[in-house]
């Protein structure tokens, strides 16, 4: 199923709300693999991600003024599938000025980090 028929199919009137997440995130992964496959380090490694001395590949991002390790991976791949994943899940938290305490920050982040990983996770067992 592509991710436009995943996306198509949250629009009918008798999905109900776990089937509609379950393909959100379906869709999500299925975007990321497509986005990663045609990605490659001759590039350079994408925004976000940094090649570390030990040969792994670091994600960080900008959040509430401050840079965030989310991870240290085996592959670039990885390691920008988990950044474009926190950043997407930043974006959807759409937090407004009332809420940006310091705490509410964090638990949002690590919210979204905690998603990415498992994501990431996930990726690198269906890979094999």
């Amino acid at each position: 199923m592509s991710v436009q028929e995943s996306l198509a199919r949250i629009k009918s009137p008798t999905v109900s709300a776990d089937e509609v997440n379950a393909a959100f995130d379906a869709a999500i992964k299925k975007a990321l693999k497509a986005y990663l496959d045609n990605a490659t380090l001759e590039r350079g490694p994408p925004i976000g991600v940094r090649k570390c001395s030990s040969g792994r590949f670091e994600s960080h991002t900008c959040w509430g003024g401050k840079t965030c390790l989310i991870g240290a991976f085996d592959t670039f791949k990885q390691a920008s599938a988990a950044y474009v994943s926190v950043r997407k899940n930043l974006g959807d938290a759409k937090l407004s000025p009332l809420h940006k305490s310091e705490k509410v920050l964090w638990i949002t982040f690590d919210a979204a980090k905690k998603k990415a990983l498992e994501t990431v996770y996930t990726m690198v067992v269906s890979d094999g």
